[in-house]
């Protein structure tokens, strides 16, 4: 079992397992820990987490203790399938399976559920959200999807190449709104006999019934280029690769994309023209032995170097062969100092679970007042000079689970953020005011001003086809 790593800089991370080899305890190099604990058979009988709560499965996963201490609980039947989880602020949620073993049933922190129904196949043919709304999917005889249809009620029919049984169309079927007559949004793709993508067209119409309808004497299949020429709008992509499979080429009626690899497949030159003015645009790419960038001549004769060190950690930027920025990184190669050569440096620091905590902006000390010998009017400039150099600062705060809760801003003030048990966020408070946030039990943004209809449904908004909003519900 893999027990440590070492990396490029000597830094070492560990991992430990018991007796029947489940992960016991990680430790970074900054030797910060994670520790997994498991239910064991034992004489000390076990307690529930909860009184209305069943005990975890012998052998299964019990918690987690993070490296800050937060610590997740876990609760699994005896197949190993979980049953509840319990955040660390004690926040729920619960897993409900049917008797082949498939999830049935989601209940959130806030005792909302999404269930789930299958088929005698084990396909997924039906959701339920928290409002009681369905999404729907349909298949085909090989179990391919062929229509699926969305809690607002828009439905997106596929259809299948008989020879190949790829994708060949997805038709997105708009409902007729006020003063519109409805736009059906249709995508054709093709493919080579790698299965690759070589050309993709959207475009609109109108007349999706007939466009349906129409097909080819010979394949019996809908002639894909009388109906794409009668689409609106209607965009076509094509795609070109070589023999080891990669992308050498991508166009449209804008633009085309032209790509080049080395020996080993690193992308070593593109070509981008510009087909309306009829230029072209060539980049080409360096790299080390083990295959990281180093340079990049781009198109205006510029040359940016990367400096690396190790496997690939960037420690420097240069343009055309002066520093531009330099970065610091901690043992986990996180970046903890970035120094600009116009004199601006910033600091970053992390906490223990790799949240960001700190971050300060500010303009090193030579760009500063010069020290004078006169200890008066030098402590002067030196308040002066600390209140110039720190140009931004943010301390960064979280709650149990890691979320955001307020942020201190050396500028701004002080932002605070508020969410319910579910994550989602309610309010937002700063010195310029106060912002908050609605949602119904299907997390869809709603008015906060707004109350639910007497059908007890909830509306929110949405854009339809032509971009406009209008008010629906589900």
């Amino acid at each position: 079992m893999f027990t440590q790593y070492i990396d490029c800089s000597g830094k070492a991370t560990h991992w430990q397992y018991d007796a029947r080899g489940r992960l016991k305890q990680t430790a970074n190099a900054l030797g910060e820990t994670t520790e997994y604990v498991y239910t064991e058979l034992g004489t000390i009988p076990q307690t529930p987490i909860a009184k209305d709560l069943s005990l975890n499965a012998i052998g299964q996963l019990e918690k987690i203790i993070h490296a800050d201490g937060a610590t997740e609980h876990f609760i699994h039947d005896a197949e190993g399938r979980l049953l509840v989880h319990i955040d660390p602020k004690g926040q729920r949620t619960q897993y409900e399976y049917d008797v082949a073993g498939r999830i049935s049933k989601r209940t959130d922190a806030m005792q909302q559920t999404l269930k789930y129904h299958w088929d005698k196949l084990g396909r997924l043919t039906k959701l339920s959200n928290e409002n009681g709304a369905s999404y729907y999917f349909h298949y085909d005889v090989m179990g391919r999807l062929t229509k699926e249809v969305d809690f607002d009620g828009k439905e997106t029919v596929y259809h299948y190449s008989d020879t190949s049984g790829e994708l060949q169309r997805s038709i997105e079927l708009a409902k007729a709104t006020q003063g519109h007559q409805p736009k059906h949004r249709i995508q054709a793709f093709e493919f080579d006999a790698m299965g690759r993508l070589t050309q993709r067209t959207a475009g609109f119409s109108h007349s999706i019934e007939k466009l349906l309808l129409e097909q080819d004497e010979d394949s019996e299949e809908l002639n894909a280029e009388n109906a794409l020429q009668r689409l609106e709008h209607a965009i076509s992509e094509e795609f070109a690769y070589d023999g080891n499979g990669q992308l050498i080429q991508a166009k449209n009626h804008n633009s085309r994309a032209q790509f080049f690899y080395n020996e080993v497949g690193n992308l070593s030159h593109e070509h981008h023209h510009d087909i309306k003015t009829q230029r072209t645009a060539v980049w080409q790419h360096l790299y080390d032995e083990l295959n990281n960038r180093t340079t990049t001549h781009r198109p205006d004769g510029q040359k940016v170097d990367w400096l690396l060190y190790g496997s690939g950690h960037v420690y420097g930027l240069a343009l055309n062969g002066e520093d531009t920025v330099s970065f610091k990184r901690d043992d986990l190669h996180r970046e903890i100092e970035r120094h600009y050569a116009n004199g601006l440096s910033q600091q970053q620091q992390y906490d223990q679970v790799g949240r960001l905590i700190l971050q300060n902006i500010e303009q090193d000390n030579e760009a500063g007042y010069t020290a004078n010998q006169n200890t008066q009017q030098n402590q002067t400039q030196n308040n002066a000079q600390n209140q110039t150099k720190a140009l931004l600062k943010r301390l960064y705060h979280y709650d149990k689970v890691g979320q955001l809760t307020d942020i201190h801003d050396k500028r701004r003030g002080y932002i605070e953020y508020k969410y319910d048990p579910v994550g989602r966020l309610l309010q937002a408070n700063s010195a310029l005011g106060q912002e908050t946030f609605a949602f119904d039990p299907a997390s869809n943004i709603i008015n906060p001003n707004k109350t639910h209809n007497q059908n007890h449904g909830t509306q929110h908004q949405r854009q339809d086809t032509y971009f406009e909003v209008e008010l629906v519900q589900h």
